[in-house]
């Protein structure tokens, strides 16, 4: 396979989730399946509803119980709802045969 060497040459400058999303990206064209990049599809979405309207999708400092610093990656319940929404509206687009098997939100 030739995604070791294609993450190898990635450059350095993305962050680790960046670099993760780019890798699953070399894979599935490699593999020829279909993707869903909920990596960049959950970045617009949660950048247009901006941190007020994020906040209660993520882990928090109220929820963390003393740790320092926020917790922006382990969703709440909100949060996975809003994530399932993303996958259920980009399925169809991915894999056109899912589309019936899928109910929209």
């Amino acid at each position: 396979m030739k995604v070791l060497g294609e993450l190898l040459r990635m450059d350095a400058r993305f962050k680790p989730s960046c670099f993760i999303a780019e890798g699953m990206k070399v894979v599935a064209e490699e593999m020829n399946v279909p993707l869903v990049d909920l990596h960049a599809r959950s970045r617009m979405a949660f950048e247009k509803l901006g941190e007020a309207g994020t906040t209660e999708f993520t882990a928090n400092d109220r929820e963390r119980k003393g740790k320092k610093g926020e917790d922006r990656t382990h969703f709440t319940e909100a949060g996975a709802r809003a994530v399932a929404r993303l996958v259920a509206e980009a399925l169809p687009e991915a894999d056109p045969a899912l589309a019936p098997a899928v109910r929209q939100p």
